[in-house]
């Protein structure tokens, strides 16, 4: 992982299928979505590193394109996060962000985080992303059971 600033998002493919027959969106939409609310000033902007399955990897960039390690920008996409973690209503009424369920920040600046991105180099982000893909199946689990047993 190089020096920068990644945003983890865990999503819900289930959930993605059903917002797609409505308005034709895509976890690729996410992308665009959450660049609207990351920073006022668009001085800052996420760039897609990766997407498997139902993760996505992306990593803030200035506006000059380069990968950045600013504390303004990182303040700004931990508010995100912090946001999407907490179910906050105005993001997640937007139709394209409605499929996210969890997300996470991780810094790629060996000098300020070094134990995290030498954790992460030594196999922690196929963990995170096992993590995220069992927190989802579990809240779709719940989902399910809640609605089994309200129907009987």
């Amino acid at each position: 992982m190089s020096d920068g600033i990644y945003l983890f998002i865990g999503f819900s493919q289930k959930e993605e299928e059903l917002v797609y027959k409505k308005t034709k969106l895509t976890a690729d939409d996410v992308l665009q979505a959450l660049n609207k609310y990351l920073h006022p000033n668009e001085e800052c902007f996420l760039r897609v590193i990766n997407k498997l399955e139902e993760n996505i990897v992306m990593q803030i960039h200035d506006s000059g394109e380069s990968p950045v390690l600013s504390m303004e920008c990182r303040d700004a996409v931990l508010r995100l996060r912090d946001r999407i973690n907490s179910g906050d209503a105005e993001l997640l009424s937007e139709p394209a962000l409605s499929i996210v369920k969890l997300s996470e920040v991780a810094s790629g600046n060996r000098q300020s985080s070094g134990a995290s991105m030498s954790s992460m180099r030594h196999g922690c982000l196929p963990k995170f992303l096992l993590v995220v893909h069992i927190a989802v199946l579990s809240i779709a689990l719940q989902d399910f059971v809640s609605r089994r047993f309200r129907d009987r």
